[in-house]
């Protein structure tokens, strides 16, 4: 199949626009094809001579799995693509190749540039710039340090996800360096957009009226497809939300913690330090147990979640597939070793596009950008076993099923969450787009203050 011949009118235009410019910064939803639509565009530079080898950089799974395979996948792009992903050894022997395109993640960048090994590609694309948001970055001062790019593309969906100006600066400036329209010092920029911060505060406001000079500066050099004016088929998503009741033992803990910062679990007496933290212990205690020291030993407390996924399964078996997000390290050690539940990685990824396995799990920090798993002729059940805080983690996680090329018109979206505890306000904080760190402490100065479990 080629791709040009199933592309959509949206992707036609972006390939387009990333032919007219060199430098260029490409704003697209997720599940609207970025990495085909980038492909077809190098395809086209590389078989007129404009290109000769890439140098995309991506996170560790979309380098290793996402552009090889969405190269494999049309019959119009014939362009190699190897991922410097592994050893040391390996990761020298693909740089130094000839191959077409390279992918490495972001970590290995600066060893990439130390040893001298980006100096003969003509063209780079950083896929997921929107996570390069930081001007004081190792890697994004190494790499812009490194060298100028006749070439340079930045693909995301997500170009402020905190939603915040000052996310944007540093991107712009690895892609259009001295002739960004953010100008050349981050200071200089967060002063003219900003005002500082009163004295014993932190955390810079945004001066009114400054966001829309900003759009309109950055207009020129960036192409944007709005979700809103597309059609691309994508699922509609059904939420159907498990209402579960905390044990009576668990609940008095989650009050005591709530109270007094403190927990007696018998042979471990358990401090709370801060909100933040007492944040985190509440939901761990909404989720079946404590850890108990920063080495990660932890203290069971229940299974309730768990006999629930069990029995939703259950229903599910043969049926559809089950993809479980969940938060805690501890929660994924159990889904694997109890439940069966396979972890990804790039062989249970193509098992469950082909529809070998029907139960994957998926922590939403780890693997949430680039992965997909819309694939196969099963219907999926989205199950989120532990909410989150980020709206931009909850969106990227979902949107691995929830996009264009799922073949059914829905897909059910499950979320497991415990009565009267802070679970409930983490999934309002999602939905309303908040930001999570202010609306997690804001929810526990409320509890504290006014005694009920929120």
């Amino acid at each position: 199949m080629k791709f040009h011949d199933v592309a959509r009118p949206y992707q036609i235009e972006a390939i387009n626009k990333l032919l007219q410019h060199d430098h260029l910064a490409l704003w697209i939803p997720v599940g609207f094809g970025k990495t085909a639509i980038t492909l077809a565009a190098l395809q086209v530079l590389h078989d007129h001579n404009q290109v000769k080898r890439v140098l995309i950089i991506a996170p560790k799974f979309v380098a290793l799995e996402t552009w090889p395979a969405e190269a494999a996948r049309w019959d119009d792009i014939n362009l190699t693509v190897m991922a410097a992903i592994g050893t040391a050894e390996h990761r020298w022997e693909v740089l130094d190749s000839d191959s077409d395109v390279v992918t490495i993640n972001p970590e290995n960048v600066p060893w990439a540039i130390e040893n001298g090994l980006i100096k003969d590609f003509d063209a780079l694309v950083i896929d997921e710039i929107g996570t390069w948001r930081s001007a004081t970055s190792t890697r994004m001062k190494a790499l812009y340090k490194a060298r100028e790019w006749d070439r340079a593309w930045g693909l995301t969906g997500s170009p402020m996800p905190n939603d915040s100006l000052l996310e944007l600066w540093s991107q712009l400036h690895l892609l259009f360096r001295e002739e960004s329209p953010l100008g050349k010092r981050f200071s200089t920029f967060r002063a003219l957009t900003h005002s500082p911060p009163p004295p014993y505060s932190f955390g810079w406001a945004e001066i009114p009226g400054k966001r829309k000079e900003v759009q309109e500066a950055i207009a020129p050099y960036v192409f944007q497809i709005d979700r809103d004016r597309v059609e691309v088929g994508e699922p509609e998503k059904v939420e159907i939300v498990h209402s579960l009741t905390l044990p009576e033992k668990a609940r008095d803990l989650y009050r005591e913690l709530t109270k007094e910062f403190f927990a007696d679990l018998g042979d471990e007496k358990l401090l709370v330090p801060n909100a933040a933290v007492l944040a985190s212990k509440l939901a761990q205690v909404a989720n079946g147990f404590l850890y108990v020291d920063l080495d990660g030993r932890d203290t069971p407390l229940h299974d309730v979640k768990l006999e629930a996924l069990q029995e939703l399964v259950e229903g599910a078996r043969g049926a559809s597939k089950v993809l479980v997000l969940y938060w805690f390290k501890r929660t994924g050690r159990l889904l694997e070793t109890t439940l069966k539940v396979k972890p990804i990685n790039a062989e249970n990824i193509r098992a469950w596009n082909n529809d070998e396995i029907d139960f994957l799990c998926l922590h939403p920090r780890s693997a949430g950008h680039g992965i997909n798993l819309q694939l196969g002729k099963k219907p999926v059940e989205i199950i989120w076993l532990e909410p989150t805080w980020s709206a931009e983690g909850e969106h990227q996680a979902t949107s691995r099923v929830a996009r264009s090329g799922y073949p059914f018109a829905m897909v059910n979206v499950h979320r497991f969450l415990m009565r009267d505890t802070l679970e409930n306000r983490m999934v309002r904080t999602v939905n309303d787009r908040q930001t999570g760190e202010a609306a997690m402490l804001e929810a526990i100065q409320e509890l504290r203050t006014t005694g009920e479990l929120v």
